[in-house]
């Protein structure tokens, strides 16, 4: 899970650039792909594997350049490994 700390940020979007078939920006340029906005108190979760452990490349990502401000964000990962042992947690 990708999680925004900031916000009001030109540019700094996160690029999925296998995901998608539209145009999005990045940056302030037009790219193929899927982009997210940051926004603060916003987040995006992606697995970056299926079931089976085999890479998603979908998940493929990155940052867009920052042209004013600067971006906070902030990740939290899960092992898939010991979620595919132990099943998910309810609450």
């Amino acid at each position: 899970m990708l999680m925004y700390l900031s916000d009001n940020v030109e540019g700094g979007e996160t690029y999925f650039p296998m995901a998608g078939s539209g145009e999005c920006s990045c940056g302030g340029k037009i790219v193929k792909g899927l982009s997210v906005k940051p926004n603060k108190g916003d987040a995006v979760l992606f697995w970056s594997m299926g079931l089976n452990g085999v890479s998603d490349p979908n998940s493929i990502h990155g940052g867009c350049e920052v042209s004013r401000r600067r971006e906070m964000v902030g990740y939290k990962m899960d092992e898939a490994r010991s979620y595919l042992l132990r099943g998910p947690k309810w609450i």
